[in-house]
C-alpha cells in the first residue's frame, strides 16, 4: 500500500503549515493563498523548494516552474468531499495562523501575570500567592485549547479576561488594566476566526 504525498507549506509568519494533500494545495495555489516564491517541501522528500517548483501543480503562466522538483516517489491521494473529518491542518493556513496570532494573547497575559507575581507585584500583602499562579496557569490552558480553535476555551477565556479586568481596576493597576483591555480586543478577534474555522470543519 502505498504512502499518500502530502505537502508542508512554510508561511509568511515563518510558521509550517501542513501536511496537506495536493488537493487542498491546488485550490490554494487557484485562489492566490500559496505563491510560487513560498518555500514547501513534500513528505517524500527532505529538503525546501519553491513552491513553484513543483511541477504536478497548475500554475499560472508567471509562476513558471524554472527547475524541476525530484520526481514523486508515490502519486498523491486526493481528499474527496465530506470524505472523514476534516482537521486543522485541511484548513486555509492563512486563517488558522491569523488566528493563533491572536490567541496568542493568552499566554502572553499567562507570563505576564506569571512574572508580575512571582517577583511580588501582582499579590496583596499577606495573601498567598498560589492563587495568584493557579490563574496564570488557567490562561496558559485555556490558551492551549484556544490555539486549537475550541470556541468555548475562547468564551471561558473571555470571561476570565474580562473577571481580571475588573480586579485590575479594582486595584488601580491602570497598566495592567490597559494590557487586560487589549488582550480582550486581540482575544474576541481570534474567537471570531475561530467560529469561521469550525463552520468549515463542520462543513467538511
Amino acid at each position: 500500500m502505498s504512502v499518500p504525498i502530502t505537502y508542508t507549506v512554510l508561511a509568511a509568519d515563518g510558521q509550517q503549515y501542513g501536511p496537506y494533500p495536493a488537493d487542498n494545495v491546488q485550490a490554494w495555489i487557484n485562489e492566490g493563498r500559496i505563491k510560487a516564491d513560498q518555500q514547501m517541501t513534500r513528505s517524500d522528500l527532505k529538503d525546501w523548494f519553491r513552491a513553484g517548483d513543483f511541477s504536478e501543480f497548475a500554475w499560472p503562466a508567471t509562476s513558471a516552474a524554472p527547475q524541476p522538483v525530484p520526481a514523486m516517489a508515490a502519486a498523491p491521494v486526493t481528499r474527496a468531499a465530506g470524505n472523514g473529518p476534516r482537521t486543522l491542518a485541511s484548513i486555509d493556513p492563512g486563517l488558522v495562523g491569523a488566528m493563533r496570532k491572536h490567541a496568542n494573547w493568552f499566554w502572553i497575559i499567562a507570563i505576564i501575570g506569571l512574572i508580575y507575581d512571582v517577583i511580588g507585584l501582582g499579590v496583596g500583602a499577606g495573601s498567598s500567592i498560589l492563587p495568584y499562579l493557579f490563574a496564570d496557569l488557567s490562561f496558559a490552558v485555556v490558551g492551549y485549547f484556544a490555539y486549537r480553535a475550541h470556541r468555548w476555551a475562547f468564551v471561558l477565556g473571555l470571561l476570565m479576561l474580562v473577571g481580571s479586568l475588573v480586579f485590575q481596576i479594582q486595584q488601580e493597576r491602570w497598566i495592567m488594566v490597559a494590557v487586560r483591555c487589549w488582550a480582550i480586543y486581540e482575544v474576541f478577534v481570534a474567537f471570531r476566526m475561530a467560529i469561521n474555522i469550525q463552520k468549515r470543519l463542520r462543513e467538511g
